[in-house]
Order: structure tokens, then C-alpha cells, then sequence
């Protein structure tokens, strides 16, 4: 048989049998999975890291039979194509498993926050800038927060800021699971505010501020979140009162599809539905709190500012 007549029957016949795999493979576990007694052995069959680990050991493992038992009857191309074809199979079992995701809006999982994270979400801010937290501490500090606010000015975008009342009692709890100061959360929070205003009136520019009130770390956000220019977010679970504040827990990249026709398929708008409810239940911040809270900030900058140039 003519070499590539060969190879091309051989990369027929290979895809054919890799892609009926994946099928018969897929149609026996959800029999077994029907069948089986043991609620932990179907809790096994549902895991989809198995199942993709499975499939593409199978696919591996009939490509090396192959090869063992007809390696002396192909020719070198007839082989590379069959490995070819393999790689091809292997590709579309990781895709179709990642297009699950990628169809629910999810870009990336991350296995914690990375240290420069606030500042590239603040960097990609252009035309909105949403945030779900606890205190805007680690935010108002960085330089990157009042260039995103000059931009978001320039475009008269929206910036909101969904955020603990300094006087809710889960920061005191919070910080005395760390044991720290017990009123250090509330301090910062009543400062990081301050600074938020001073910008404001600054940069002259339109910044909502919500404040929600926590009786206990319980009633705290589950969620971190930040609203990047309506459609995208970095969500991570909120933990409180440990030394990382929760830098080592994952975190989740999601984009907004405006384009889909059931939104509630969209993790990005679970999360801004979550975003709402909590806004909705918490009052915005009013005059007299503004004039206490940059009082605080003007108060704290000199002490601030010092300790900033003995640590340069």
C-alpha cells in the first residue's frame, strides 16, 4: 500500500476508534453510575477530574498497544499520524471538559491572590469600578487607585464601593482572631475612608460609597469582589482574621457575557447579583460619617507619612 494511502487509512481508522472510546466510555459510567449500590462509588463516577484522567489514559493506552502490536507492519509516517491523532483526541477531551467552564464565564482559577492583584484590577479600570469588601485599605493605598479614578473621570464612569461600617463589631472580632489591636480594622477602615473622600474632593469626580453593618464576622461578605468596566470580576472567598487576610485561598477570573440568552448561567452575574443584594441592604454613607471619616484621615496622614518614610 502506498505510504501516504496508508497513513491516511491509519488516521481514519485511529480517530475513529479514539472518538468511539470517548463515547462507549462516557455511556458506561453513566450506566454504572445508574447501577451501582454505593452512594460513594457513584460520588466517584461524578468527579470530573477522574473522568477526564481516565479517558485519557484509555486514549494513551490503546495508541501504545497499537503501536506494540502493528509497530512492525507501519511505516514511520503511518506512526507519527497515529501519535498525531492521539494528541488531536487528548486535546479535544481537555477542551470540551474546559468549554464547561469557559461557557459559565470562569477565565481562570487561580490557587491563591497574587500579591499584585488590586493593583492590575485597578490598572485595567477604564470605564467603571465595583468593589465588594470589608475596608478599602489595601486599595486607597496604592497610586494605582487614584490614576483609575482620574481615568473613570475622564470617561464619567461609575465608581461604587460596597464596604464594612467601621463601627461594625466583626472587624473588632476579626482582629482579635489575629490577634491584634482590637480596634485596628475599625481604624483603618475609618482612615481608608477619609483618604477615599479626600480623593473625591480632590479629583472632583462622583464616587458611591455604601456601608454595611456586621454584627459578627457571619454576617461578613462571602465574597471579595471587584466590577472591572462592567465585564469582568476577580472574585475570592472572603476569610477573616487570618495573618494572610486570605491571600492563600483561591480565586476566580469571570467575564460578562452580554450576549447570553439565560444570564443566570453566568457566574459573572451570580456575582453581581450577590453584589446587589448586599448593596440593597446597606445604607449609603452619609454627610456627617464623610466629615468624620476625612477628620480621621487628616488627623492619621502626618503619622501615616511618617511612618511611610522611616520604613522607606
Amino acid at each position: 500500500m502506498n505510504p501516504r494511502t496508508e497513513a491516511f487509512v491509519i488516521n481514519l481508522a485511529a480517530g475513529f476508534a479514539l472518538l468511539l472510546i470517548v463515547f462507549l466510555y462516557n455511556r458506561c459510567i453513566k450506566v454504572i453510575r445508574r447501577c451501582a449500590k454505593s452512594p460513594r462509588i457513584r460520588e466517584i463516577l461524578k468527579d470530573q477530574r477522574i473522568t477526564i484522567f481516565l479517558q485519557l489514559f484509555l486514549l494513551i493506552l490503546v495508541t501504545a498497544l497499537a503501536l506494540i502490536l502493528l509497530g512492525s507492519k507501519l511505516s514511520k509516517i503511518s506512526e507519527l499520524v497515529l501519535l498525531a491523532t492521539t494528541l488531536i483526541s487528548c486535546i479535544f477531551v481537555l477542551t470540551r471538559e474546559l468549554m464547561r467552564f469557559w461557557s459559565f464565564g470562569i477565565n481562570t482559577v487561580e490557587p491563591s491572590i497574587a500579591a499584585d492583584t488590586y493593583a492590575k484590577a485597578l490598572n485595567a479600570s477604564q470605564t467603571s469600578f465595583f468593589l465588594l469588601g470589608t475596608n478599602a485599605h489595601s486599595y486607597c493605598a496604592l497610586s494605582a487607585f487614584e490614576e483609575m479614578l482620574k481615568r473613570i473621570r475622564q470617561s464619567s464612569g461609575q465608581v461604587e464601593l460596597l464596604l464594612a461600617h467601621p463601627d461594625s463589631n466583626a472587624l473588632v472580632e476579626a482582629a482579635r482572631n489575629r490577634d491584634c489591636e482590637e480596634h485596628l480594622y475599625q481604624t483603618q477602615a475609618r482612615i481608608a475612608l477619609g483618604r477615599i473622600l479626600l480623593l473625591k474632593k480632590k479629583l472632583g469626580i462622583k464616587i458611591e460609597i455604601y456601608l454595611y453593618k456586621a454584627d459578627n464576622i457571619e454576617d461578613l461578605p462571602i465574597f471579595r469582589a471587584m466590577f472591572v468596566n462592567a465585564s469582568y470580576c476577580i472574585a475570592s472567598i472572603a476569610v477573616y482574621g487570618r495573618e494572610d487576610h486570605g491571600r492563600a485561598m483561591p480565586q476566580m477570573h469571570v467575564r460578562h457575557n452580554a450576549n447570553a440568552t439565560d444570564s443566570q448561567r453566568s457566574m459573572y452575574s451570580v456575582l453581581y447579583r450577590y453584589y446587589r443584594g448586599v448593596k440593597d441592604r446597606s445604607p449609603p454613607l452619609s454627610v456627617a460619617e464623610e466629615a468624620s471619616f476625612v477628620s480621621c484621615a487628616e488627623k492619621a496622614e502626618p503619622i501615616v507619612t511618617a511612618f511611610n518614610a522611616a520604613k522607606s
